[in-house]
């Protein structure tokens, strides 16, 4: 999915920041009533398989694991959603990205899964199971005044989700409760996974760089 490619961070964080998204195809898994059927059948099988290997798994319009949100309620949404559902999971590491795609691959469900990570590791994993890539979608990175950008630790875990509900202000303002004592560092990574209901928000990735703007000064530098 190509609003997922801008997450941000250094090679080792990102080797342990995977999304995945299982999605319909458009003009076959919605092209009738029985294909409907079928397809909500088998996305709630990969529901299952998803979350023996995920950290956080959701659907924006139904809410994550992070929300409250339990793998049953994910799956009872597609009874309201229906095809046009898209289920986001993130993984920590290649074993689980790796286990997950081969367990998919054995089962079958012919459903169609995008991974967005470090292509080099993808391609990687897709050789040692035999499940070479449909297509490819790069970032081409940032353009324009990146001077005014937040700072490059916001943007990691800004990033993280797609639709950019997560604000800078609030990541800055976070981390900055943490700094001063008054939020405990898990509960602040927590509150801020939360706000993307596509369950798109690596939660100890997300600790991982809060430690490290609280280590560096105050959120901006200051």
């Amino acid at each position: 999915m190509s609003h997922s490619l801008h997450r941000r961070g250094d090679v080792e964080l990102l080797k342990r920041d995977w999304l995945l998204k299982a999605t319909p195809v458009k003009g076959v898994d919605n092209a009738t009533e029985e294909s409907k059927k079928d397809y909500l059948s088998r996305i709630r099988a990969v529901c299952d398989v998803t979350a023996k290997y995920a950290i956080n798994m959701g659907i924006g319009r139904s809410g994550c694991f992070a929300c409250g949100v339990s793998l049953e309620e994910i799956k009872t949404s597609y009874d309201r959603i229906g095809v046009a559902g898209i289920s986001s999971a993130v993984m920590t590491s290649r074993e689980a990205v790796k286990a997950y795609l081969q367990e998919l691959k054995e089962k079958d469900y012919d459903i169609s899964v995008c991974v967005s990570g470090l292509i080099e590791e993808v391609f990687e994993i897709g050789r040692e199971i035999g499940l070479p890539p449909h297509s490819i979608l790069l970032s081409l990175g940032v353009w324009g005044k990146k001077e005014l950008l937040p700072s490059e630790n916001v943007l990691t875990i800004t990033t993280m989700c797609g639709h950019h509900m997560l604000a800078p202000n609030l990541v800055e303002f976070v981390a900055a409760q943490v700094k001063a004592g008054n939020l405990p560092l898990m509960e602040a990574a927590h509150r801020l996974s939360r706000v993307c209901t596509c369950g798109s928000i690596n939660e100890p990735a997300v600790i991982e760089v809060l430690q490290k703007m609280v280590a560096e000064g105050s959120p901006n530098g200051d």
